[in-house]
């Protein structure tokens, strides 16, 4: 404002409304400096000045030159206009208009509907609920006339007739305001209002005190008084209008004070969230919904993708991403804006060397910092999916191995598998004589195509890899041949290979040969390749013995062949079971003992944290790891039995026995399992005749009891989330059959035609000699186990047994 008297007056009085910074300028040239400097929350603005009016300075200030400043509301004022309508103050570019003079209230009540509608809406409220009024005196006049007006007024008055009882009702009942004679005979008002702001601080307190007593007056200011008035007829007449503002100004502290602790709250949750947002696991991306760029990120972003956090607040999330799944992503990114609810998927992320890592990525619109805003909650898959693509590589393998027997051809397939897991540019089979002093080469691979040609024999020579190989039957990483110690074959050497791995080909303890994978680059391999190249060599290796004896029986006379065929099958089945049962013996021997002895030391810690629980409560806390460890104990007992059932001959025990009693103890199996899964089981029984003895078959009990344990457990493994499993006994004309059907993920159709191959297996955990045994035990018994599956659906199998004695 250009008037000095305007400018103290309006600042002294926003000063005493609690406005702890007010700025002032004469002229609009100057408010243009100001606001530059200060950028101030609110700006009141005189419509008529010298130079730039308000008008003027208004849209200069809404122009974009001033682009960082256009969202500061701005208050014309004026003494001269007194009808403004609404679109003239909005086309103006300013937020309100205040016609001058105006009383305090109205001042800061417009500002304050300019800063914080939703706290004046708030401030309002609350002074309406703030209208108890205690007066205390020992004038029964007084009291009379201010009871009488504040009444009049709105308010609920009560009196006290000196400070004893005004202490007593405080204490009781405490008054929103309280009107206080500064002299009464018992207790003074001095005395009162330090108990007041001792105890019931809130009160709002107005002393009445006599024009004379200028240092009482000064006396309970100092005490913490809130206000005062001069005892005298038209100070009572406009008593209302003080308590009112009085109120109005304590209501205003209460607020500011809510305010500030919602803050303060506010301030601690978002410490709170930013020290979770760093510091977890997953990474965590926040992204404009609009534009889709990144407005955070978390440190796990940058250690992941390699990006500098700067570098990410720079980028979108599309350009993480993997080209070819972008627009899919922007559509998902769309209908989560739409929807609001999280999305859950896998995909493809990009590091900054270019490299691909897959992420398992929750995407929801949040509100953040008062916007809604992507969040990205993002975890690494990527040992995951490759831990998976190698089960697939070995799956296919074993399915190679034991369905082709023209030795080059498994070769060629072989390395076509591996090379989807595994970079490499030359691959090679060797196998040795009897001697171990030549080799012959199969099947070697340069770039991604493959030769059917066969080399040998070659002499093996000392200091190579192969001849290390045949003698001690160990895998060798060659890293960088340059530094090798082996001797290097010259063929290798003029194809440029930088790093190779070789991994021995073993039959029932012989060492047939090896695997050789090669690489122009050096350090090309690692841990995961050997591990990947152990799950297929023992097959492998049966497999490249097997065609040998294959080879050898072809060349028997003509007349022979259709009986050498026969024999071949038999004794391959024989070879097969029989080398399988000495890695089962050896498995039982060395990996069962060494279990024995962990499961008796378990049991004895066990034991030990029982006793010592009593005395030392955060014992119990062991309990839980411990049952885990027998857990996993029991797993491998289980694996090494399911591989002595497949490899050894099945001798069974049959009597006639009740269907239902064999049933019943396999469901004691699983029983618990299923209960802490939320799986309901219904049994459904029958019997021959109604009131007959229920279906006898003449079984094994135990083996099948094993069948049903086992089925009932792929069930259950696959309803994780809770579900139903029927049970249902049925009588066929030659036949019981028995009806188990789950309401789990169910499978696919390749994966239900191979459910009884030996080996095959989807699950993490497991060789895949359950359903291969079931089958096996089964048909010893002269039964039939039939399984459907529907995929999304559930899975059912039915086992058909023959009738006992009441069949």
């Amino acid at each position: 404002d250009d008037a000095p008297d305007v400018l103290e007056a309006i600042s002294a009085m926003l000063r005493y409304e609690g406005f702890s910074k007010v700025i002032t300028a004469s002229n609009g040239l100057e408010l243009l400096d100001q606001v530059k400097q200060a950028s101030p929350d609110l700006i009141l603005l005189d419509v008529q000045m010298p130079g730039l009016d308000g008008w003027q300075v208004c849209r200069i200030l809404k122009s974009p030159g001033y682009q960082a400043y256009r969202r500061i509301p701005i208050v014309l004022m004026s003494g001269l206009y007194y009808d403004l309508d609404d679109d003239w103050i909005k086309h103006s570019g300013a937020a309100a208009f205040l016609h001058l003079p105006c009383k305090p209230e109205e001042l800061t009540d417009l500002i304050y509907a300019q800063l914080d509608p939703k706290r004046a809406t708030y401030a309002g409220q609350v002074l309406k609920g703030l209208r108890r009024v205690l007066i205390a005196g020992e004038d029964l006049s007084t009291l009379t006339v201010l009871t009488l007006r504040l009444r009049n007024a709105g308010y609920q008055v009560e009196g006290a007739g000196n400070g004893r009882e005004a202490i007593e009702k405080i204490q009781e009942k405490p008054p929103h305001l309280l009107l206080l004679d500064s002299w009464m005979p018992d207790v003074d008002g001095l005395e009162v209002l330090r108990w007041v702001r001792t105890h019931a601080p809130e009160v709002v307190t107005i002393v009445m005190a006599n024009g004379s007593s200028g240092n009482a007056i000064v006396a309970f200011m100092e005490a913490g008084a809130d206000d005062y008035v001069i005892k005298s007829p038209t100070a009572f007449q406009r008593i209302a209008r003080v308590c009112e503002q009085a109120l109005k100004k304590a209501s205003v502290k209460l607020i500011t004070k809510r305010f500030e602790e919602k803050s303060r709250k506010l301030k601690e949750s978002e410490e709170k969230y930013r020290k979770l947002f760093e510091n977890a696991y997953d990474m965590i991306i926040l992204a404009d919904p609009e534009t889709l760029r990144i407005l955070d990120a978390n440190r796990q972003v940058e250690q992941i993708l390699g990006y500098s956090r700067e570098a990410l607040l720079n980028m979108n999330l599309l350009q993480i991403s993997a080209e070819e799944e972008r627009e899919d992503a922007r559509k998902m990114l769309q209908k989560t804006l739409r929807e609001g609810a999280g999305r859950v998927s896998e995909r493809a992320f990009i590091h900054k060397n270019g490299s691909r890592i897959w992420m398992t990525v929750s995407i929801s619109a949040i509100e953040y910092n008062g916007r809604r805003v992507f969040q990205g909650v993002i975890r690494d898959v990527t040992e995951k999916k490759k831990t998976e693509r190698e089960r697939e590589v070995v799956n296919r393998i074993n399915a190679i191995l034991a369905s082709n027997l023209n030795i080059q051809e498994v070769f060629q397939e072989i390395g076509g598998e591996l090379g989807k897991e595994i970079e490499f540019d030359r691959m090679s089979v060797t196998l040795f004589n009897e001697k171990k002093d030549q080799f012959e080469l199969f099947a070697v691979a340069q770039g991604s195509q493959f030769e059917n040609l066969q080399e040998g024999p070659l002499d093996l020579k000392e200091g190579t890899v192969l001849a290390k190989i045949a003698d001690t039957g160990e895998a060798i990483f060659i890293q960088d041949s340059r530094t090798s110690p082996f001797l290097m074959n010259a063929n290798l050497i003029k194809a440029g290979i930088m790093s190779s791995l070789s991994f021995p080909l073993k039959y029932q303890g012989t060492i047939l040969g090896a695997i050789n994978l090669g690489s122009k680059k050096v350090n090309n391999f690692s841990e995961r390749h050997l591990s990947l190249l152990t799950q297929i060599a023992p097959q492998l290796a049966i497999s490249i013995e097997n065609s040998r004896l294959y080879l050898l029986i072809k060349q028997e006379k003509a007349s022979l062949e259709e009986e050498v065929k026969k024999r071949t099958e038999e004794l391959l089945q024989s070879r097969r079971l029989a080398a399988l049962g000495e890695l089962a013996s050896s498995m039982a021997h060395e990996v069962r003992h060494p279990l024995l002895r962990i499961r008796l030391l378990v049991d004895q810690l066990k034991r030990a944290i029982s006793e010592e629980s009593e005395s030392e409560p955060w014992m119990d806390s062991m309990n839980p790891p411990i049952e885990g460890i027998i857990h996993e104990i029991n797993q491998i007992n289980t694996l090494v039995t399911d591989i002595l059932d497949y490899s050894k001959p099945i001798k069974l025990n049959i009597i006639p026995l009740e269907i239902e009693s064999i049933i019943e103890s396999a469901l004691s199996s699983i029983e618990e399992e299923a209960h802490a899964k939320g799986i309901k089981i219904n049994w459904e029984l029958a019997r021959t005749e109604p009131g007959k003895p229920m279906l006898e078959v003449n079984v094994d009990g135990n083996r099948i009891k094993q069948v049903l344990v086992n089925l009932f457990k792929n069930a259950l493994d696959a309803m994780e989330t809770g579900g139903q499993l029927l049970l249902r006994t049925s009588p066929l004309p030659d036949r019981v059959e028995v009806y188990i059907q789950d309401t789990g993920y169910g499978m696919s159709a390749e994966v239900l035609k191979r459910i009884f191959e030996p080996f095959y297996t989807t699950k993490e955990k497991g060789i895949g000699l359950g359903m291969a045994i079931a089958k096996r035990i089964i048909e010893l018994h002269q039964g039939e186990i039939l399984v459907e599956s529907t995929e999304g659906i559930g899975t059912a199998v039915r086992l058909r047994l023959p009738y006992g004695k009441a069949g």
